[in-house]
């Protein structure tokens, strides 16, 4: 019997599907023998033979896909998910699924790492160890095999994620940590995939179909970058004077080796205003975005505001011609290995976009184009379709600076890391929430678990 299972079905109507037999192979392979086959081969190899039945077309192939992480810090895990899907088109059940990873020398499997979204703790797989180099220093990698692990219903799909740890003397900074993946299954559930113990290779005939894959390789990195936005929905109403919202940016470093002179620079659309720590107002004396809305400089910016060393507006941002940006720059000097640097900051969506200064431009060293309207005299942000979601915004923070320990090539010591937000400028936005009921609250329904906080909406000034 498998693990699990994708249903609970009769056991004539057990599903399964298979695993490929080759390792880092680059092409997908859909293998299907007929019942005649397929029988000669198990004869041939002293198995029972079961009254096997193949897919009767390429409708039927079991498809495997497999996905890594797509970038890691330096010394960090990985994780992996293999994922088997039988199409909707097909009639055809598989049974007693097995699933096969070879991971490149220098990565090992995390024991107890393997789960499903069915089963959060799934049995370790069978480790085979292969010897590539015999050395001094031997050189080995290793060989996954999870056996019977799922039977997989026709229109249906199975899998489960597992973790490995790439060593950093074998992975530094720029390299990339392949691996290949394979599935393998019984049309019939008496019938089980078959690996030789030594190689952990599948023995040819015990398997009636197959399919492989090689995931995207994960890149190893010295820096890492998120940045967050906390509004719901990410829909932020116009108004630079009371909507403002806070920006977070952690600067990650990986635990290997230190980076220096660590540069963080973050790219505002024009529909953006930057209000720095939210404390100041640089427009023009008496101004104001639309007549009572009094001045910039009460906006809240988080625990962590750094004044940044720039800010100016640019519209020379590669792969960006022509298009307005406030760019802001903060210098965060060395990272130690292992340690993170949080930046907070006030932002909101001005009732105009910025746009390039003309005449006198304040010094970007001075800081004086941050939380300045001057310049908003660009196209409205409004919200102009009544069916549009908004404008969307995105801003990009970009770390770069110089990491100091292993790398694979001399290049990758210039270590850079991005991430981006997207918002929504909004005129009207309507959030409803969900809250546990109120003890006190006699006006909730009979039988009602909850009340309903009514929709906060609220218009914007044109």
């Amino acid at each position: 019997m498998p693990l699990f299972s994708h249903a609970i079905v009769p056991r004539h109507k057990k599903r399964q599907i298979l695993f490929d037999n080759g390792f880092l192979a680059p092409a997908r392979a859909h293998i299907r023998l007929t019942a005649g086959v397929l029988a000669a081969l198990l004869v041939g190899v002293g198995l029972t033979v079961g009254a096997v039945v193949a897919p009767a077309s390429a409708a039927g192939v079991v498809t495997l896909t497999a996905t890594a992480t797509p970038g890691i810090l330096a010394g960090e895990n990985d994780s992996v998910t293999l994922t088997a899907t039988a199409p909707a088109g097909a009639s055809t059940d598989y049974y007693n699924l097995a699933f096969r990873y070879q991971l490149p020398a220098g990565a090992t499997y995390v024991a107890g790492s393997s789960a499903s979204s069915a089963v959060p703790s799934l049995p370790d797989p069978t480790i085979t160890t292969i010897t590539d180099t015999v050395g001094p220093p031997a050189i080995t990698h290793q060989v996954l095999v999870w056996s019977n692990i799922a039977d997989l219903v026709h229109g249906s799909a199975t899998g489960f994620s597992f973790t490995i740890t790439p060593a950093p003397t074998a992975f530094p900074v720029g390299a990339l940590v392949p691996g290949a993946a394979a599935v393998y299954g019984q049309t019939d559930p008496r019938l089980l995939a078959k690996f030789t113990p030594a190689t952990g290779v599948v023995v040819a005939g015990s398997f009636a179909i197959t399919d492989a894959v090689a995931p995207a390789a994960t890149k190893v990195s010295a820096l890492t970058v998120t940045k967050t936005e906390p509004s719901p929905e990410h829909e932020l109403m116009r108004g630079a004077q009371d909507q403002a919202t806070v920006y977070r940016i952690d600067t990650r470093n990986t635990t290997v080796a230190a980076t220096t002179g660590v540069s963080l620079v973050d790219y505002l659309p024009a529909g953006l205003e930057f209000l720095g720590c939210g404390t100041v107002d640089n427009s023009a004396p008496g101004t104001e975005e639309y007549p009572g809305s009094g001045r910039l400089g009460s906006a809240t910016s988080g625990t962590n505001c750094l004044s940044p060393t720039r800010v100016e507006t640019v519209n020379d941002r590669t792969g960006f011609a022509g298009q307005v940006f406030t760019k802001v720059t903060w210098d965060l000097g060395t990272l130690a290995a292992g340690s993170t640097r949080t930046v907070t900051y006030a932002a909101a969506v001005p009732l105009h976009e910025n746009t390039m200064w003309t005449g006198a431009t304040p010094d970007p060293a001075s800081r004086l184009q941050a939380a300045d309207l001057d310049n908003n005299t660009g196209a409205s942000t409004r919200q102009e379709a009544p069916a549009a979601a908004g404008q969307g915004l995105t801003n990009t923070a970009i770390a770069s600076g110089t990491y100091t320990g292993p790398v694979l090539t001399p290049a990758d010591a210039a270590a850079t890391a991005s991430d981006s937000v997207t918002v929504k400028a909004m005129d009207l936005s309507i959030v409803k929430t969900r809250q546990a009921r109120r003890p006190s609250s006699p006006t909730a329904p009979p039988g009602s678990a909850c009340w309903c906080a009514p929709a906060s909406t609220r218009p914007t000034p044109r």
